[in-house]
């Protein structure tokens, strides 16, 4: 019993995690979903500029916040790109399809010359949870393609026969028409 005792002791003090140094300090801890013009940038470099390329996630796969941004190659597969930078929402662009908040300011991301970011009439794959983006898809390679039908302000608004949800990336409801 007592060689039992001690090889449980041994597993249990083996396994658990090390305690904390004083160098690394604990992850952020995100509060309340953020609106586009306070949401905090979980990325460490320089803030985000006019032409960058970006990826825009949430921080948990159950949660929406879009709290991640880092930082994309633009010469390489891409989410979105930065089409300005404002103070606030009401500021961006006309061909803006997500406004998220970085440094205090809002960026304002648009496609790019190919983003992987969906526009209204794009064949999208949707993600499984809250931590990866909508991105879109050729239509083609699909069999039952789904289809970004609008962005809206209030689900409610989206089209008949679509389905409003938010989405990492976007920040507002996306009206997705789903296969019959």
């Amino acid at each position: 019993m007592l060689v039992v005792a001690a090889v449980v002791g041994l597993v249990l003090t083996a396994h658990r995690p090390a305690p904390p140094t004083a160098a690394a300090p604990p992850p952020p801890v995100p509060s309340a979903a953020p609106s586009a013009s306070t949401a905090p940038s979980a990325s460490t470099a320089a803030a985000f500029t006019v032409g960058d390329c970006l990826t825009v996630t949430s921080t948990t796969p159950d949660r929406f916040d879009n709290a991640r941004l880092t930082r994309q190659d633009c010469a390489g597969p891409y989410f979105a790109t930065v089409l300005a930078r404002v103070a606030g929402a009401a500021d961006c662009p006309t061909d803006t399809l997500s406004r998220i908040g970085d440094a205090g300011q809002v960026l304002c991301l648009g496609q790019g010359a190919r983003g992987a970011m969906a526009r209204p009439g794009d064949c999208v794959r949707v993600p499984t949870g809250f931590q990866l983006p909508l991105i879109r898809t050729d239509c083609a390679s699909a069999t039952k393609p789904f289809r970004l039908e609008a962005v809206v302000d209030d689900p409610a608004r989206c089209p008949t026969g679509t389905q409003g949800a938010p989405y990492s990336g976007y920040d507002r409801p996306l009206c997705i028409r789903f296969p019959q």
